[in-house]
């Protein structure tokens, strides 16, 4: 029998950012573990704080909690003779197998430098701290194809704005330098 090795990797904190806000309850539960109720906020969302007391619970409940190594960051990932080469805080790791599973980016891409004045740009990992600000919006610009792309659209159509979302034709988030 071959010998199986796990490891799951995070930067801070099992599964999400505390600050993250995401998106309305059902949308985000494992079969068999239903999400928490207590805390909803007024307007029926789901909070980062929640996600990630959500995601540490089930890992407990999983037995997940001994392959879990926080504070772990990724500096490259190269191909090797066995497979795959990840550098995680300046160590290297040789797998078979790697799952590359980033959820919300940490370091958000720079911000178009042609913008309107008085414009509000904001990466989504941002958009619970400024919510406030797009109350008086109608017309909001999403832009990515990915799942943070998805929880902003639907967040903001949910809040009554008129949402344009730009995904390129091949499905990819949207390179901002094609927008300067």
């Amino acid at each position: 029998m071959p010998e199986v090795s796990t490891e799951l990797l995070d930067v801070a904190t099992i599964g999400a950012e505390k600050t993250v806000l995401e998106i309305g309850f059902g949308c985000f539960n494992y079969p068999g573990t239903p999400m928490s109720t207590n805390g909803v906020p007024d307007i029926h969302l789901v909070t980062g704080e929640m996600v990630q007391k959500y995601l540490e619970q089930f890992a407990i409940e999983s037995d997940l909690m001994p392959l879990i190594r926080l504070n772990s960051w990724v500096a490259k990932t190269e191909r090797c003779p066995r497979g795959w080469r990840p550098t995680v805080n300046g160590r290297h790791i040789e797998s078979t197998k790697l799952i590359f599973a980033c959820g919300v980016p940490s370091v958000p891409a720079e911000a178009p430098s042609k913008v309107e004045p008085g414009a509000i740009v904001a990466h989504s990992r941002d958009i619970a701290k400024i919510l406030h600000t797009l109350e008086a919006s109608h017309d909001v610009v999403v832009l990515g194809a990915g799942k943070s792309a998805y929880d902003a659209a639907h967040l903001l159509c949910s809040m009554g704005k008129r949402v344009t979302w730009i995904i390129r034709p091949d499905g990819c988030f949207y390179p901002l330098d094609e927008l300067s």
